[in-house]
């Protein structure tokens, strides 16, 4: 059997790019932020205008029991 090189690269390529692509599809976008009434807030979604934003940061998700460590 004769395995083409130039097949073992795009086979190559294809794998990274779609590891990378589902990493950026699997993570989501978290906030920390004070609202309109000073209340501190985590969460994953956008807030609302007039809040103010303490932290804005990517992470991955991570299966069920799996853990990562953020600094």
């Amino acid at each position: 059997m004769n395995i083409n090189p130039c097949s073992i690269l795009l086979g190559l390529c294809l794998y990274i790019l779609i590891g990378f692509v589902a990493t950026e599809v699997l993570s989501g976008e978290y906030y920390i932020y004070r609202d309109s009434n000073g209340v501190l807030v985590i969460s994953n979604q956008k807030p609302p205008p007039g809040s103010k934003i303490i932290k804005q940061q990517t992470l991955a998700d991570t299966a069920e029991g799996e853990t990562t460590l953020v600094q």
